[in-house]
């Protein structure tokens, strides 16, 4: 998952304890250019995020990575971004980064060309829900939700 962190610190920790929970491998904190928030320090992100893994009994700690831009993120199967009225998430993926931006969107030209661009529902969702959704239809078409 790569996302813009929210503007309120409450929301940046749900966010990161509801991923480790999900049990998502890599989250990047994205700078974009209308980004409101903050990423947390990095003692307090994998504090939040070893207590949802014991809570889930999960098998890997989430890892953490940036500030970065989109087109520092790392290379991926795909780079799903995540904006309103698209088709959604083709029904079989083989995994990527799922990209969710802040909550005033991209500015022209964030976005690499190659990047594929999916929809996530008919609502505006705050980021740290659009990230969530995202990443269960990731988990889910890569096949890692099955038990």
């Amino acid at each position: 998952m790569a996302v813009a962190p929210p503007g309120k610190p409450a929301r940046v920790r749900f966010l990161v304890e509801k991923l480790a929970e999900m049990g998502i491998d890599n989250l990047y904190w994205l700078s974009t250019r209308y980004g409101e928030g903050r990423p947390p320090g990095p003692g307090k992100e994998e504090a939040w995020a070893r207590a949802a893994l014991e809570q889930s009994r999960g098998d890997w700690l989430l890892r953490f990575a940036g500030p970065v831009t989109v087109s520092e993120l790392p290379e991926a199967p795909t780079l799903w971004v995540a904006e309103r009225e698209r088709q959604p998430l083709p029904s079989v993926v083989e995994g990527g980064i799922v990209v969710i931006g802040p909550e005033a969107g991209f500015l022209e030209g964030e976005i690499p060309v190659s990047a594929k661009r999916v929809g996530l529902g008919a609502r505006v969702l705050r980021i740290e829900t659009a990230a969530l959704v995202g990443a269960a239809a990731l988990l889910d078409r890569s096949g890692r939700l099955a038990p």
